[in-house]
Formats: C-alpha cells, structure tokens, sequence
C-alpha cells in the first residue's frame, strides 16, 4: 500500500526534502526507490519533508522507469511488518 510518491528535491543526511507533500506518510512505514528495493524508514514527515531512520544518497534513487527522474514511494507496508487481520463470522438465519 503506496501512501507517498516523490523525487528528492535535495538531500541531506537524513532528510530528504521533496517536491510532494507526503500527508499519509507515518513514523515507521518504509520508504523504497523505483526498483522496489527497501532503502530505510520514516521517522517523521513535515511539509515537503521527511527525516529518515538512516541517510540516502542520489545513487540509491535510480531511474527504473526511464522518465529521469529517480523516485521513492513510502510504503505502509514494507519487509519485516507484521500483518493482523481479524476474523468475522455472519450467520444467516432463515425467515420462520
């Protein structure tokens, strides 16, 4: 589940500072390049910028689509989560 999608306007250590506000990015989800390759993790997302669990350079946003410009995505979902879901139950009972 992609909540984010940008290309780093510049980078600094690590905060990356993009051309789209990243609104549903969350302390936690993973952030990976166009190639799908895990790069690291948000720890927050303000404005135009997020700050990561470790820094990126230019060379860990390849151009895999060939529209150059090499992106990111932050996904909500990435290697090493843990996914719960919930059981339901319906029971129909038939009309007396």
């Amino acid at each position: 589940m992609r909540t984010g999608r940008g290309y780093a306007v510049s980078l600094d250590g690590t905060v990356v500072n993009t051309n789209a506000a990243m609104y549903f990015a969350e302390h936690g989800m993973t952030v990976v390049n166009e190639e799908w390759r895990p790069l690291t993790r948000v720890i927050d997302a303000k404005g135009l910028a997020l700050t990561l669990a470790d820094p990126i350079a230019a060379a860990d946003l390849p151009d895999a689509n060939g529209d150059g410009k090499g992106r990111f995505l932050v996904m909500a979902i990435g290697p090493g989560d843990r996914i719960t879901f919930g059981s339901t139950t319906r029971h129909d009972r038939a009309a007396t």
